[in-house]
């Protein structure tokens, strides 16, 4: 079971050409966003990876084994 929940949008591809002919993005994530004084910042080129590590952090640096539905919509809108 994955401590974030699903993921709610389609993989990007790190800056290289998608299948449409997009140039894509990779996604970021900065924990201070939500956790004000985390300065722990994440970057990957899918939202799964992203979450992965983001789902790491919570649980050895501030102690969450589970995370709230409120906070994991508060790190999604945060997503950049």
């Amino acid at each position: 079971m994955c401590l974030w929940g699903p993921r709610s949008a389609p993989p990007i591809c790190g800056g290289r050409a998608g299948p449409t002919g997009e140039v894509c993005q990779m996604k970021t994530f900065a924990c201070g966003a939500v956790v004000p004084g985390c300065t722990a910042e994440f970057a990957a080129e899918t939202e799964e990876g992203l979450f992965e590590q983001i789902a790491r952090h919570a649980r050895e640096e501030h102690g969450l084994d589970e995370v709230p539905e409120e906070l994991i919509r508060q790190v999604r809108a945060n997503i950049r």
